[in-house]
């Protein structure tokens, strides 16, 4: 019986249910999400607040540290908002990298919002889910959904919100 590291089995219990020799999952190439790769994004957005529309500029990094499996940081800074606001974000995130075309994805985060004054600072903690389709050259494209809870500095019965995400990022 061969030894298999503990990074390689959920490929292999994959196959398995899929029905591919478990010689080939042991083969497949994580692409993007291999351990060691590093990924760099940039944020770009909109948000509308209660009398002006704010512009969200922002970039990200994050280093696989097995395969699939992501440790990452992102910022934000927002244009036109009042109050100021700035998002630092470190997160987590595991790409299913050996299921065939779209690469499911689960994560979660912890996100702490500076906010000008008047008001308070906030945190929050969310998770994410979605799925990525590798395009070729180290870079992926992809979409899910994110719910976001407040839990320091928001009052009342709208501290949650879930909203899309659309991804594109370079791996190298």
């Amino acid at each position: 019986m061969r030894a298999v590291a503990p990074r390689s089995l959920l490929p292999l219990v994959f196959a398995g249910l899929a029905g591919l020799p478990s010689t080939a999952a042991a083969e497949m190439d994580a692409g993007p999400f291999a351990e060691g790769s590093i990924r760099i994004s940039a944020i770009v957005g909109v948000a509308q607040q209660i009398d002006n529309t704010a512009f969200i500029l922002g970039a990200g990094a994050g280093y696989y540290i097995v395969d699939g499996l992501e440790l990452g940081l992102e910022g934000e800074y927002w244009i036109n908002s009042d109050p100021s606001i700035s998002k630092i974000s470190p997160n987590a995130r595991y790409v299913l990298w050996f299921v065939p075309v779209l690469k499911p994805y689960v994560g979660a985060f912890y996100r702490h919002l500076f906010v000008g004054a008047p008001f308070d600072d906030m945190d929050s903690l969310g998770g994410r889910a979605g799925a990525f389709w590798v395009s070729g050259g180290g870079s992926y494209f992809g979409g899910g959904v994110v719910h976001e809870i407040y839990v320091k500095g928001c009052e009342g019965d709208d501290c949650s919100e879930t909203y899309p995400e659309i991804v594109l990022s370079f791996s190298f």
